[in-house]
């Protein structure tokens, strides 16, 4: 009797360990914690080195050169979540690899953070913005660490949760609006963002249940090059992965396109996909949804802020 239980235990915990090699029981947690105080993009504050342990940023080679393109955020040891655009982007036949555990974008070299991409899976209806989504499995898991760590899928499809809060989003995006990657920021940057889904009748230009759309709290939002950044809220002490950036709001300034900071940007619904992206992981996981009905009472000082600039667009960020 002792021994059929105990071969049901062992059977137990190494199935356990392979869950855990996937998801890790560790997620949304770091061991360096992050100040969220002023944080903003387009000025150039930079984030506390390795605080957000889950982002990584995704690189393409071509003629032994680097090429950054977009960022994304480890959702298992072996899985990156980031948008459709992003991959669209990168080379068909060119080394796709992702970069874990750095704070600066030139820090590279160190082939122990390196993973390869291996396989990548789009949404299968790309046509519509609520749909930019991709998870890229990669050559081999990570180790992790205090620098590398994963960040934790919503436990519910309710989309609602996180309505009328702030957020928050890292990347190394541009840094002065223009789309330049000389512009791109060397240390990843992180910024707090309002979503204003239902605020009013005209701020999300009628994507209020498509994707979540938010401004930046110090002047500040997702510019060139911070497609594929986590949307990321803490419930309880763990970070969980709510959007990624898709598109913001851009304005023309000299004859150039500007990222506005004071307009809108746009975030894909994480919690819309949350089985796709299981399914895709090979977990046959089901997600419940708890509605939450939040009550969303905006400031009637503050709606002036929130107006929309008619000389504004909505620009991708690739």
């Amino acid at each position: 009797m002792y021994r059929i239980i105990f071969i049901v235990f062992v059977k137990l915990i190494l199935l356990l360990g392979l869950f855990n090699s996937t998801i890790a029981s560790s997620c949304g947690i770091q061991s360096i914690k992050p100040i969220i105080n002023q944080p903003r993009f387009l000025n150039a504050d930079q984030s506390v080195a390795n605080s957000w342990p889950w982002t990584v940023a995704i690189f393409y080679q071509e003629n032994n050169e680097n090429f950054y393109v977009c960022s994304g955020s480890l959702v298992s040891t072996q899985h990156v979540l980031t948008t459709a655009q992003c991959t669209k982007k990168l080379p068909r036949n060119g080394n796709i690899f992702v970069n874990a555990g750095s704070h600066y974008l030139t820090q590279i070299n160190n082939l122990k953070n390196r993973r390869y991409v291996s396989i990548i899976h789009q949404h299968h209806n790309l046509n519509q913005h609520e749909n930019d989504i991709a998870l890229l499995k990669l050559s081999h898991p990570f180790n992790l660490n205090y620098k590398i760590q994963t960040i934790c899928l919503p436990a519910f499809k309710d989309i609602d949760l996180v309505y009328g809060k702030n957020l928050v989003v890292t990347g190394w995006g541009s840094t002065n609006g223009k789309r330049d990657p000389s512009a791109f920021s060397h240390s990843l940057q992180q910024t707090s963002v309002k979503l204003l889904n239902f605020f009013n009748n005209t701020v999300c230009k009628g994507y209020d249940l498509k994707m979540y759309c938010g401004v930046g709290m110090a002047n500040s939002n997702p510019c060139y090059g911070d497609t594929g950044s986590g949307l990321m809220h803490e419930i309880k002490g763990r970070w969980y992965l709510y959007g990624m950036v898709s598109f913001s709001s851009a304005v023309i300034r000299n004859n150039q396109v500007i990222c506005d900071s004071k307009s809108p940007a746009y975030f894909t619904m994480v919690p819309k996909h949350v089985e796709w992206i299981y399914s895709k992981m090979n977990l046959n996981l089901k997600v419940p949804y708890q509605k939450s009905n939040p009550k969303i009472t905006p400031n009637p000082n503050s709606i002036q802020k929130y107006i929309i600039n008619k000389n504004v667009f909505l620009a991708g960020l690739i």
